[in-house]
């Protein structure tokens, strides 16, 4: 503003210093117009030539040429009355009489001249202060009104520090709110983060556990599978076994069939040679007996050989008990199966609607931030100009340089202003309405890689199935009626409740935290 007014002032001296200018040029041309007329007299000694030379130029002042004039009449009259005597005495009279009226008309001319001049000098004087006390009254006027300005500025700018220091104190204290806000902040969504995580690691953990118990029913699948090829081929070799040992009663049957036949026949024949052959037939008795020795052990071992197939009978009926409980188990064991793969169906599904709903989340929040930081620019370039134009006009200062572009070392740009900042009272709950588009985003962003950050699983804590403890697990569950209590879960997502065999032998409970 004071800048304004000097430069106002400024032009105003300019334009006086013009006019002053200007008003002696014009009593410059006044002047040299009224003393051209006595040159001309001057010059020519004839008045008559007067009006003819008044548009001639000035050449000098004229107030000495008719004194020197006068002089040299003077000193010719005295020289020639020297010479002629009183013979010339009349002609010098005429001369004389004739350059007093020239010398009269001059003075009264230059009278006229002179009172002329006086006039338009008074009139130059009267109006030069006119003007004097026009300009004294307006520098009066402009010294007031700067004043006046000086001491209304002043007052404004006592005004405008005074709130500075107030606002500056004010931002202390909320600078130093907000601190001990974030710091509290800070430890609060630490510790939900901690207990997230430790229910997400909960979680991880019993889904480990039903990958494991599926591991576990595959393994059983293939392990039945070889255990029914098993006893498919004990079978098989029963029966292989039975049929080599009728095979061979039955050829020992008839092998001794034909040689009774023979012997009868022989005995028979020889009926009359008996006496001959009574050496023969000692022999033939002792052979008979060796063969009846050789009979009796071939019914011994075929009475072994009957209760070996009874044993084995026991045993397949033994092994088709059990592969009958097997059999249930593997049943209970597929139900089970297609329960937990349904419950990983709805569990993937829900975990893909949350990781759709996630990045529906992400994509909405980055829109909006990118908007509003479009609206936040333009309305600060904005502002930034109407503030630049209002400092142009000299009635607010200048504002510091403010940068709209994205450079390095920028120390007051707009970008800066769009950081993340929490805005809430100190006190306070934190709700989401509350957060900003960049706020929002960086906790979705945090929650969803919290989710999938965890990739360490942890499964040496959790039950582990053995042959042997299934076995008996088994016979305990077949002698206990195969009783199921159901047995409450809590997924990630969503709580369905499921049914599992109470013996331990089977897969785990899945326990909610």
């Amino acid at each position: 503003m004071k800048r304004f007014f000097y430069k106002v002032e400024r032009e105003r001296e300019r334009e006086r210093e013009r006019e002053r200018e200007r008003e002696r040029e014009r009593e410059r041309e006044r002047f040299e117009d009224v003393t051209r007329p006595l040159w001309s007299i001057h010059l020519y000694g004839n008045t008559s030539k007067l009006g003819d030379l008044r548009g001639d130029k000035a050449l000098g002042d004229v107030t000495d040429m008719p004194k020197k004039k006068a002089i040299k009449a003077k000193k010719a009259k005295v020289s020639k009355s020297k010479k002629d005597g009183k013979q010339e005495s009349k002609v010098d009279r005429e001369s004389d009489l004739e350059k007093a009226r020239s010398n009269a008309a001059l003075w009264e001319l230059r009278l006229q001249v002179t009172e002329q001049s006086l006039t338009q000098y008074r009139d130059s004087c009267r109006k030069l202060a006119r003007a004097n006390e026009e300009l004294t009254t307006d520098l009066y006027r402009v010294e007031k009104d700067s004043v006046d300005t000086t001491w209304f500025f002043n007052k404004q700018d006592a005004a405008k520090e005074d709130k500075i220091r107030s606002l500056q104190e004010t931002l202390k204290n909320q600078t130093a709110q907000a601190r001990d806000r974030e710091k509290q902040l800070i430890s609060e969504y630490t510790q939900q983060l901690n207990e997230m995580k430790e229910l997400f690691n909960k979680r991880s953990k019993d889904f480990n556990m039903i990958e494991e118990g599926m591991k576990r029913i595959k393994a059983f699948e293939i392990q039945k599978a070889q255990m029914e090829q098993e006893v498919a081929d004990m079978r098989e070799s029963m029966e292989k076994a039975e049929k080599k040992h009728r095979e061979d009663l039955n050829n020992m049957e008839y092998t001794f069939f034909n040689e009774k036949t023979t012997k009868e026949g022989i005995m028979k024949k020889n009926a009359a040679q008996l006496s001959v052959q009574q050496e023969e037939l000692s022999k033939l008795q002792s052979k008979v007996g060796s063969l009846e020795e050789a009979l009796k052990q071939k019914d011994f071992q075929l009475k072994q050989e009957e209760e070996r197939q009874k044993q084995m009978s026991v045993s397949a009926e033994a092994g088709q008990v059990e592969l009958d409980k097997l059999q249930k188990v593997l049943v209970m064991r597929d139900k089970e199966l297609a329960h937990i793969k349904r419950l990983a169906a709805v569990i993937v599904e829900q975990r893909t609607e949350l990781e759709k709903f996630f990045h529906e989340a992400l994509a909405e929040v980055k829109q909006e931030v990118m908007v509003s930081r479009s609206k936040y620019k333009k309305d600060a370039q904005q502002a930034y100009r109407w503030t630049m134009k209002e400092a142009n006009g000299g009635k607010i200062k200048f504002p510091p340089i403010r940068n709209f572009h994205k450079i390095p070392h920028s120390t007051n740009s707009v970008y800066s202003d769009m950081e993340v900042k929490w805005t809430h009272q100190p006190g306070s709950k934190v709700r989401i309405s509350d957060l900003t588009w960049e706020q929002k985003e960086d906790v979705l962003r945090h929650l969803f890689a919290k989710m999938n950050g965890q990739t360490e699983r942890k499964t040496s804590q959790h039950l582990a199935l053995s042959a042997s403890p299934e076995k008996k697990n088994l016979n305990d569950s077949d002698a206990a009626g195969m009783k199921e209590k159901p047995s409450p879960a809590t997924f990630i997502t969503q709580p369905p409740e499921f049914t599992l065999p109470s013996n331990p032998g089977s897969l785990p409970h899945i326990h909610t935290a």
